[in-house]
């Protein structure tokens, strides 16, 4: 992954090439790492209880998965980002939305 960020805050750094998304797996605080090429849309979301406004982190439904916000509840948006060819999605939050939707917008994930 490149080390020129156009977005970077406590959960997630996003590059011309990847986003990683830094607490994905808590307690042990894992990274993962998701190429731009994988991804084939990525969805703006109004936080609510279905579509996980209170889930701190992991799934409900075994088809989302929730990298850890331990204050999810009090952002805008929540982003899903729906990967090719499979069947789970990824769904995080950030400090800066309108930030990272300008730059998502700029690379046409949006």
């Amino acid at each position: 992954m490149s080390q020129n960020y156009l977005y970077t805050d406590e959960f997630i750094d996003l590059t011309d090439s990847a986003i990683k998304f830094k607490h994905y797996f808590v307690p042990f605080k894992k990274e993962r790492v998701l190429m731009l090429e994988e991804i084939e849309k990525i969805t703006l979301l109004q936080p609510n209880i279905w579509n996980g406004k209170y889930r701190l982190n992991g799934t409900g439904n075994f088809k989302d998965w929730f990298p850890a916000d331990l204050r999810r509840s009090s952002r805008d948006i929540i982003y899903r980002v729906k990967i090719k060819n499979k069947w789970w999605r990824v769904c995080f939050t950030v400090s800066n939305s309108k930030k990272l939707t300008s730059n998502l917008k700029q690379l046409k994930l949006l």
